[in-house]
């Protein structure tokens, strides 16, 4: 009960607050919304739309509330179907900074199982291919949008990996920011792998001997 009445007050404040207090209204209640028993209710009282509008805002800050948030929120199934949609509205919108933020944070979306089917539903895949494919270049070289051209590749790479959504992205197969975010990933994952098989290999050739916590021992 006590919780829930949080969650209103925090709400209210995201709502009608001043700058300085959707911040931090902002990041309180995506400190709750960490808490599991409480990411479907925090999305019922209305805090998707208010976290929309926190990344649409002109604070770097509330920017990187919002998408911390939002990626606690899309656990839910129902959620990340919400905040795909409003995803999509900012990236066809004409704020650089703001579709930058919103591409980051479906490239974070891409690791939850039910990830596929809300982003081929929502419409963000044609959406982010028109940003690596069109445009005006000179309004590419600008640091925003290089940021947010590499955001978008980010996202299509991971999604690219779908059989159902290779048609949709092969048009941005031969622009060459996919190109060198593909090879980046590439090449982060063989270095995880190498590292995940390493660690394996000496926890092999551990002498039977030494307990897990024998290490510590020696210093």
């Amino acid at each position: 009960m006590r919780e829930s009445f949080r969650v209103r007050v925090l709400i209210d404040l995201l709502r009608v607050g001043d700058v300085p207090t959707k911040l931090v209204a902002g990041n309180a209640l995506g400190v709750i919304s960490s808490h599991v028993d409480y990411i479907r209710p925090v999305a019922l009282a209305g805090a998707i739309p208010l976290y929309s509008e926190l990344l649409h805002g002109p604070e770097p800050m509330g920017k990187e509330i919002a998408e911390d948030v939002f990626c606690i929120l899309a656990v839910a199934e129902e959620n990340a179907t919400s905040i795909a949609e409003h995803l999509v509205q900012i990236l066809r919108g004409s704020d650089d900074e703001a579709k930058a933020a919103a591409a980051e944070v479906l490239w974070g979306l891409s690791g939850y199982e039910h990830s596929l089917s809300v982003v081929r539903n929502s419409g963000a895949i044609p959406v982010l291919v028109e940003i690596l494919t069109s445009g005006n270049l000179d309004l590419r070289e600008k640091d925003e949008s290089e940021e947010l051209r590499d955001n978008a590749a980010e996202a299509l790479v991971n999604f690219s990996e779908d059989p159902l959504l290779c048609d949709r992205i092969s048009k941005a197969l031969n622009v060459p920011s996919f190109q060198r975010m593909q090879d980046w990933l590439t090449q982060i994952r063989a270095s995880d792998a190498h590292l995940a098989a390493s660690l394996r290999r000496m926890s092999i050739e551990q002498p039977a001997h030494l307990g897990p916590r024998s290490c510590l021992t020696l210093f």
